[in-house]
């Protein structure tokens, strides 16, 4: 049986923190932690992001998938996903943000280890957004991201709603990596969670950030190009989620076991709107005529 993709990493694989990214008003805090990945000679830096352990909210859930299916469909991202245990201990005494006054943080410091999302660290990357705001610049080389299409169709696919220029790590001219897969279907602020299964509609035009960019911002040459592309791409869907199905359950199992009936229909949900991919990609992009 081949080895999963996102690996767990127990406390052993743990070796510092290194600082925080985000302070306490973010959400999900995000910070950098040294780990001894297996497949690494030497320990590596990884982002780690906090999330509840609750098993209402869907963010854990929606990272492994959206890594997984990216992965699949080898849409650049970070080489590695984890989830990791932590000790809070040491998180404490780094605590120089404030997180343990946080609603998130009281829950955190309440346990010895804490599992966390991670994913590897990309040297000398910035966020999109940073490298130069929404500028015609930044838009014009996004337009020529040699996976800004399959990007595209990928999030239609998977529902991902909350995919602006802060969630692509850019890594070079014209060079993308995509990160932050935690809101699909809503965003937290709907419930405060993330999806119901009231929401899981096959059918439905979730919003789509990058569709909205390149449909409205970006050169009408280059729009023609990205259409067509995400129409080619979308075939390759249903493979990709029939290739994740195991490992998706397997996770499902490890952390939602008794509370799996949700994760199950969601897992139907993805399944159903793969195979309808071109349907959907067209009645999107013929929107527009």
């Amino acid at each position: 049986m081949p080895d999963k993709i996102v690996r767990f990493l127990d406390i052993s694989c743990y070796r510092n923190f290194k600082g925080w990214i985000t302070d306490k008003n973010n959400i999900n805090p995000v910070f950098v932690a040294s780990f001894k990945h297996p497949n690494e000679n030497k320990a590596i830096d990884m982002y780690g992001k906090i999330y509840p352990l609750d098993f209402t909210d869907r963010s854990l859930f929606n990272e492994i998938v959206g890594y997984l299916i990216a992965n699949a469909l080898e849409i650049p991202q970070p080489k590695y996903a984890c989830i990791a245990l932590i000790p809070t201990q040491d998180i404490a005494e780094n605590d120089n943000i404030g997180f343990s006054d946080s609603v998130l943080g009281k829950k955190f410091f309440d346990n010895e280890f804490y599992p966390i999302f991670c994913t590897s660290k990309i040297d000398k990357s910035e966020t999109a957004f940073e490298y130069h705001t929404r500028s015609k610049k930044l838009i014009d080389e996004l337009a020529k991201w040699s996976h800004i299409g399959d990007t595209i169709a990928m999030d239609n696919t998977i529902a991902h709603v909350d995919r602006h220029m802060g969630n692509l790590l850019r890594t070079g001219k014209a060079k993308y990596h995509v990160i932050d897969n935690d809101m699909l279907v809503c965003k937290y602020d709907t419930y405060g969670y993330g999806w119901l299964t009231s929401d899981l509609d096959v059918d439905k035009k979730y919003k789509n950030q990058l569709f909205d960019i390149a449909k409205d911002l970006m050169p009408q040459k280059e729009f023609v190009k990205i259409r067509s592309s995400m129409i080619h791409e979308c075939h390759k869907h249903s493979n990709a989620i029939a290739s994740i199905n195991n490992e998706v359950n397997n996770w499902m199992n490890s952390i939602y076991s008794s509370n799996s009936s949700d994760y199950i229909e969601f897992l139907d949900f993805l399944n159903k709107r793969a195979d309808n991919a071109f349907e959907q990609v067209t009645s999107r992009v013929e929107l527009l005529i």
